[in-house]
């Protein structure tokens, strides 16, 4: 099917974006549902109050990286939600999985290398919370949501599944009359 010209105009005007630009345009078009957006933001200032009062320690760089290399059956980890999406994936088509872990692995050097160069979480309010989106090719509905900290630098906060809500999953265990 030949897009139209309409969609043409729009594709090279999106091509002309420069970076930041394209990560802001891309958050706007998942954040359609700005209920999931605020219920993020605030899980995020949540868990960015916990990290600032040291109330919790931070994942270590090289723990955060060998985290796919835990087969399914190991117990989860603070970042769960990466280890069932790349599960998730795999099971859903052979290879998507590992794809799926390349980009996230991609997302965390970026964030490494240069922290400051993804805008601020559009629904969270702690200041120098920054959200980075999965990069594409392939569109995956992910982003990761990290603490900028100058003398320590970045903090990951959460995985975030850009169309579901977080703890989206606890309303479907009380369901079963689990806790």
């Amino acid at each position: 099917m030949a897009a139209s010209a309409r969609v043409r105009q729009i594709l090279s005007e999106v091509r002309d974006l420069n970076d930041d630009e394209k990560a802001e345009l891309e958050a706007e078009l998942f954040a359609e549902d700005a209920a999931t957006g605020r219920a993020w933001g605030e899980e995020v200032d949540r868990r960015a109050a916990r990290v600032l009062a040291g109330e919790v320690s931070g994942i270590a760089r090289d723990e955060l990286r060998s985290l796919f290399a835990m087969p399914p059956a190991e117990p989860r980890t603070r970042l769960a939600a990466l280890l069932d999406a790349r599960d998730y994936y795999e099971h859903a088509r052979p290879g998507l999985g590992a794809i799926f872990e390349f980009v996230a692995q991609r997302t965390l050097d970026a964030i490494e290398s240069a922290p400051e160069r993804f805008p601020s979480h559009p629904f969270a309010t702690t200041p120098g919370v920054r959200r980075a989106l999965f990069p594409r090719p392939p569109r995956f509905p992910y982003a990761l949501s990290y603490l900028v900290r100058a003398d320590r630098g970045p903090y990951v906060l959460a995985a975030e599944h850009l169309r579901r809500a977080p703890m989206y999953w606890s309303a479907r265990l009380r369901a079963f009359g689990l806790p």
